[in-house]
């Protein structure tokens, strides 16, 4: 079939393969929408007989073709005829103002640990000190000759100026300067200033200024200032201040303040106070200030302040105050 004039066909159920129009109403019909069209195209109208605000005919012709009262005009694009070809892009607008710097990001993991450098040069080669050559022996400082030396293989000295002049074999001197000046062998001084000048030797002074000044031969000084200055030969003193001075050869002297001063020799004090003063030779003082001031030669005194004053030679006292 090629040709269907037809008007107000009403009809149910029909069904249509393949229709192929090329004529509408005298005109021909073509499925291209704006191929070659500049503004538009018509369609059929659907209804002749419709009645409502639009107009069927609805646009200019496309070509020679006179449209009929019932083609409507369907403009390309949405009215205006086909696109046309694309334009030159257009300049690039100004660049816009740089944003807000955004906030800082996590810490990344850490790396891994880089190579290990190459070794560095071996430094210089350090002073060379006085080796010891036995267990326990020590170093010390020696001022006079500006080196260092081992002390333990004849005297020995700890602390500052300890021992510093002529300290004679196996002589020990312990404390700031403890035997500081011509310690014989021997002897031993433990303190501050303990046997500081001229002890002799087999001489022992321990304590603060103990045996301080010329503490001959065999001597022993325990105690704070005890046989301090010019103790005798073999003299005996213990106590604080005990014998303290010019205490004569083989006298003893025990408790605090016993044969202070010039305490013969061979002369016996015991007892705080007792011959604390003038002691003389072969005299015996025993008790609490028991002959306590100038005790004759050979005398005795026994008891607390007896034989407390002037007490004469030969003589004795015993008991308390007699």
């Amino acid at each position: 079939m090629s040709n269907i004039n037809a008007k107000n066909i009403i009809s149910e159920n029909i069904t249509v393969t393949n229709l192929n129009v090329t004529y509408i109403n005298g005109a021909p019909y073509t499925a291209n929408k704006c191929g070659n069209c500049n503004k538009g195209y018509y369609v059929p109208c659907p209804d002749c007989d419709y009645v409502g605000p639009d107009i069927c005919d609805c646009g200019e012709p496309c070509e020679t073709y006179i449209p009929d009262v019932c083609d409507c005009f369907v403009p390309c694009n949405g009215g205006g005829g086909c696109p046309g070809s694309i334009g030159p892009t257009g300049p690039s607008g100004n660049t816009g103002p740089t944003g807000m710097t955004g906030p800082t990001g996590n810490t990344g993991p850490t790396g891994p640990t880089g190579e290990i450098g190459p070794t560095g040069n071996t430094g210089p080669t350090g002073t060379v000190i006085t080796n010891g050559t036995i267990w326990a022996q020590a170093l010390n400082w020696n001022d006079l000759t500006n080196s260092w030396q081992i002390t333990g293989n004849g005297p020995l000295a700890f602390a500052n100026y300890a021992g510093q002049t002529s300290q004679g074999t196996a002589a020990i001197a312990i404390g700031i300067e403890a035997g500081r000046g011509n310690q014989q062998s021997a002897a031993i001084a433990i303190g501050y200033q303990a046997g500081n000048q001229t002890q002799g030797s087999n001489a022992i002074s321990i304590g603060i200024q103990a045996g301080q000044t010329n503490q001959s031969f065999g001597a022993i000084a325990i105690g704070l200032s005890s046989g301090r200055g010019t103790q005798g030969l073999n003299s005996i003193s213990i106590g604080n201040s005990a014998g303290q001075s010019t205490q004569g050869p083989n006298a003893v002297a025990i408790g605090f303040s016993a044969g202070q001063t010039s305490q013969g020799a061979s002369a016996i004090s015991i007892g705080n106070s007792a011959g604390q003063t003038n002691q003389r030779r072969d005299a015996v003082a025993i008790g609490l200030s028991a002959g306590q001031g100038t005790q004759g030669t050979a005398a005795i005194a026994i008891g607390i302040s007896s034989g407390q004053g002037t007490q004469g030679q030969n003589s004795i006292a015993i008991g308390n105050t007699a």
